[in-house]
């Protein structure tokens, strides 16, 4: 805690718009941590970012995974595989959608 700040840790599911909206209403800041390694995981992703803009969330920061690249030899590194978009497509929309 610095200078009277806190962080709170509000657990919600991707597929429930309307918790996801709750529980990021009167939130500041975003940190959100790459869902773990799954198909859907860019919806995932969107779907978080669309509830955060929803309620009202000012700020979001985004930890991705190391060496993320077509050619990563890690899968969950080679996003246009598992999602058939670019590797940076959730990037540019995080962009998108501020």
């Amino acid at each position: 805690m610095r200078g009277g700040r806190c962080a709170t840790v509000e657990p919600f599911s991707y597929s429930d718009r309307e918790a996801s909206i709750r529980a990021l209403h009167g939130v500041q800041t975003l940190f959100m941590v790459s869902a773990s390694e799954s198909a859907d995981r860019l919806n995932q992703h969107r779907a978080v970012i669309n509830a955060a803009a929803e309620a009202g969330v000012n700020h979001a920061v985004y930890t991705s995974f190391a060496a993320a690249a077509p050619d990563a030899t890690l899968v969950s590194g080679d996003v246009e595989a598992i999602t058939g978009t670019p590797p940076r497509s959730f990037e540019t929309f995080l962009r998108e959608t501020a």
